[in-house]
């Protein structure tokens, strides 16, 4: 149970790391469009 609960929390840290990866390149992306 422990390790399941383990491996769910670092699956939802890859994905927030991934949604900030994604939120800092459309960032750098619109302001080079500026």
């Amino acid at each position: 149970m422990l390790q399941v609960k383990a491996r769910t929390l670092m699956t939802s840290n890859r994905i927030a790391a991934d949604a900030m990866f994604d939120a800092n390149l459309a960032r750098r992306y619109v302001t080079v469009q500026d």
